[in-house]
Order: structure tokens, then C-alpha cells, then sequence
């Protein structure tokens, strides 16, 4: 997974004493753990502060890391930034609040899925593969629309026709913008984030 590269390339660059500033001076090391957010997060405090060394654990599949592993590897960075994540994603099933508990200094970043945009977007996990997640056309995102038109045996005309206004009423698609906004507020609140002004 890309969590156990990131580790590994930690290691390495840890036991080559990488990671000098333009002064000589050891630059500030940053580490960003999350979903596929966290790119944009690293991206974000990369360009907040160019001399900053910013390194992201990316926490999007099952992985052969541990608690353990992963506690070891942030013990080396001045700041660490972490999304909540849940078990299946460690090998031992450890999850963001035992991450918390081990270092106390973590700062929560908000996990931000504003499902008001795309209310029939589901991700499929295999359980015969560790729970990997189910690559489609269009990564590890599917429809639930397109999954229940398979389920049932219907034709591809049949499920296309699943894909209009009269469904999407039936099925409460049309009614998820503000209980999307209020999980927003929710993930931000979670973090200490004030996320008011970021939605309208």
C-alpha cells in the first residue's frame, strides 16, 4: 500500500540522515496521515512554507503496517497532522484514536466528504482480499445506482433509466444537500475547525 512505502521510505531516509535546510540547518519535518485528502493537506503547508519537509502517509487501503510501526515512524517528525481513520486500514486494526492516544501532540485534520455532490457515490471493498477496495472505471468510486441495477439483473438500458429525476427523488437524493452540510460542520467541529464560512 502506499502507507508501507511511505514507511519504508522513512526508514531509508532516516538511516541516510536526509533532510538538510538551504542553511545546513536540519529543516522542520512535517508528516500529513489520511485519506487521499491528505495529498492536498501536504500540498497546502508545502506551499504555506516552502523550507518545511513535508512526508505523506496516505491511509487508503488495507496495509501490512501496525499501530506500532506507524507511532515509530511519526515519533521523528516536529508536527504531525492526522485525518480520523477507522480499523482495515492497519494490520492490526488500530485505529485514529489509539494513534491519538500514543501521541498526544497529533493535530486532527477533518475528513471532508460532502456528499451533497455526489449522493450515489459508494466504494465497494472486496472481503476475499482483505478488504481491499474494488477498482471500477473511475478508481475506487462506484455508483449505488449502477451496484443495485447489477444486484437486480437488470438490463444496461434498465439501470441507465435509474439515472433520473424521479429516482433520484425516490431514493432521497435530492434531499441530502443539508444533512451534507451539517456532516461537514460535524467533521470540522471534530477537528476544532470552525468550518461555518467554508459552506453556503
Amino acid at each position: 500500500s502506499l502507507l508501507d512505502r511511505q514507511i519504508a521510505r522513512h526508514w531509508r531516509d532516516k538511516a541516510f540522515a536526509r533532510v538538510k535546510g538551504v542553511t545546513g540547518k536540519p529543516a522542520r519535518k512535517v508528516a500529513v496521515v489520511g485519506n487521499c485528502q491528505s495529498f492536498g493537506y501536504a500540498f497546502a503547508l508545502k506551499l504555506f512554507d516552502p523550507a518545511l519537509v513535508v512526508d505523506r502517509y496516505a491511509l487508503v487501503a488495507p496495509s501490512y503496517t501496525d499501530l506500532k510501526t506507524l507511532r515509530g515512524a511519526l515519533a521523528d517528525y516536529d508536527i504531525v497532522f492526522s485525518q480520523d481513520f477507522g480499523p482495515k486500514i492497519l494490520r492490526d486494526n488500530a485505529t485514529s484514536d489509539a494513534l491519538y492516544a500514543d501521541l498526544p501532540g497529533v493535530i486532527r485534520l477533518p475528513t471532508v466528504n460532502f456528499y451533497g455532490f455526489h449522493p450515489d457515490t459508494i466504494h465497494l471493498l472486496d472481503p476475499t482480499k482483505g478488504y481491499r477496495y474494488i477498482l471500477g472505471p473511475a478508481g475506487v468510486y462506484h455508483s449505488a445506482l449502477a451496484l443495485f441495477g447489477h444486484i437486480k439483473g437488470f438490463s444496461v438500458e434498465q439501470t441507465e433509466a435509474l439515472f433520473s429525476h424521479e429516482a433520484f427523488a425516490f431514493v432521497g437524493y435530492l434531499d441530502v444537500w443539508p444533512s451534507a452540510i451539517e456532516e461537514v460542520l460535524r467533521a470540522g467541529q471534530a477537528a476544532s475547525m470552525k468550518l461555518d464560512s467554508a459552506v453556503a
